[in-house]
């Protein structure tokens, strides 16, 4: 999952910036992504839809797409 974060750009002067004590501040927002707001359950999802994608199309010890749950044969009747 990749999380769409739009760039900040800050223009001086700028309330957003400041130096205090020799030190440059910088006050902008900070959106959720995705994956802080994410509850466990989901996160087990994503985790178990990966290990499968990879255990059957990716594994790198065969060389064939394995059926199961990601690729399934089909009848023709």
């Amino acid at each position: 999952m990749h999380v769409n974060e739009p760039a900040v750009h800050l223009i001086a002067p700028s309330d957003n910036f400041e130096v205090v004590d020799g030190i440059a501040k910088i006050t902008f927002t900070q959106y959720l992504s995705g994956w802080l707001t994410m509850k466990l359950a989901t996160a087990k999802n994503f985790y178990e839809a990966v290990d499968v994608y990879f255990r059957e199309v990716l594994d790198p010890e065969s060389s064939k797409i394995n059926e199961g749950t990601i690729v399934c044969r089909t009848v023709k009747h």
